[in-house]
């Protein structure tokens, strides 16, 4: 559950999702947000959360993000925090995705 420090409102949820979009268990980033909280800097303070709690708590070598290719805002929050394109995937529960990635090693 996220909530805004100021008021104390709900703004949405996060939390890093098991998933296997490189056919492999990996974990990538997950949150949403309400669209009143949408361009205050959330998605990018939540994602370099999510990222440190990965590498930092968790040990993982690796996290994903999977992006709508249409979405440029999701694009340039995840580029500002680090994350690569490395493929692209299609499911048939989420559709075409770009997948990006961040390492370890590339803190």
């Amino acid at each position: 559950m996220l909530v805004e420090r100021g008021t104390g409102s709900l703004i949405g949820f996060a939390g890093l999702i098991s998933c296997s979009a490189l056919d492999q268990l990996d974990y990538e980033l997950g949150f949403v947000l309400r669209r009143e909280a949408w361009g205050h800097g959330y998605a990018t303070e939540i994602g370099l959360g999510q990222l440190d709690h990965g590498f930092k708590t968790l040990g993982l070598p690796r996290i994903l993000a999977q992006v709508y290719p249409s979405n440029a805002a999701s694009i340039s929050v995840i580029t500002k925090i680090g994350m690569t394109l490395h493929s692209r995937v299609r499911s048939r529960e989420r559709g075409e995705r770009h997948v990006y990635m961040k390492t370890c090693n590339s803190l």
